[in-house]
């Protein structure tokens, strides 16, 4: 039997074979922000490394992701990433990434720029990352990462440390490995909550309550997730939502909610400020 790594080689030429044809998915860092818009997502973090990215880097934990970038040359149409915790079974395709830099000949003008990327959500409970990537149905490392090792069967592989997390139990929302996710809200009457264009304003009572989610995973519908009030002011919900990263505001009494809970933020589409978490 073929070890675990090198199972998926055997299908690579035929992915290679319907990859090679029209080529990657090609996006500017404009394209990019409009797609993550039309789904009610923007993460400024995200974006604002996909604007400014005109060459191949090492691996970067950036906004809940390890950001992994490939730069090839003219001919490279196909990159994709494969994980030792997924037992190398899924190949993760890099899009491509197009920004403008002045040209080094001539710095009155601009030159085009290609870069691969995959931005991959950080796994709950890992510590590191063990990989490799696939260029043109060639497997090989990293090269933009310099860390490398051995892995069981002899075959070399990249790897990158993650940042430490704090526990699951911890966080509001709770989020598990399965996609089941818990959303907690207790108000304090003693603090003000802050609604989704930055105003602030005090309940008058802690119980009795209507509270919803509205998110990405549920397309904003205010009225289909109900927080049960579980005990005395205290409101929980649990859900099961698709692997990736998600936006959301809480809906209190009909007012629309940042999770007081949740630091992680970004913005809709529409430039309010909305919480989020991710699915790993």
């Amino acid at each position: 039997m073929l070890p675990r790594i090198l199972m998926p080689i055997l299908a690579v030429s035929l992915l290679f074979a319907v990859f090679s044809g029209p080529g990657a998915v090609v996006v500017s860092a404009q394209q990019q922000q409009q797609q993550e818009q039309s789904e009610g997502f923007f993460d400024v973090g995200l974006h604002r490394e996909m604007s400014t990215l005109t060459e191949a880097q090492s691996p970067k934990a950036l906004s809940g992701h390890v950001l992994l970038t490939f730069e090839g040359d003219s001919s490279t149409r196909y990159v994709a990433a494969a994980f030792e915790h997924e037992d190398f079974s899924e190949l993760h395709t890099y899009r491509i990434v197009r920004n403008e830099m002045p040209d080094p000949d001539d710095p009155s003008e601009t030159v085009q720029t290609k870069v691969f990327v995959l931005d991959y959500p950080i796994p709950e409970d890992l510590e590191r990352l063990e990989y490799r990537i696939v260029v043109d149905g060639l497997w090989q490392t990293d090269p933009t990462n310099p860390d490398v090792e051995r892995g069981a069967n002899g075959v070399r592989m990249s790897t990158f440390s993650l940042p430490e997390r704090s526990p699951t139990d911890d966080e509001i929302p709770r989020v598990r490995e399965s996609g089941e996710v818990e959303f907690i809200f207790e108000p304090d009457l003693r603090e003000g909550i802050e609604t989704v264009d930055g105003r602030r304003f005090n309940l008058s009572s802690e119980r009795g309550l209507n509270v919803s989610v509205a998110g990405s995973f549920n397309n904003w519908d205010p009225y289909m997730h109900e927080l049960k009030e579980a005990e005395d002011g205290v409101y929980r919900l649990k859900i099961r939502v698709p692997r990736g990263q998600h936006t959301y505001y809480l809906v209190v009494d009909g007012r629309r909610i940042v999770d007081p809970e949740n630091p992680e933020r970004s913005r809709h589409r529409d430039g309010f400020a909305v919480s989020s978490f991710v699915v790993p």
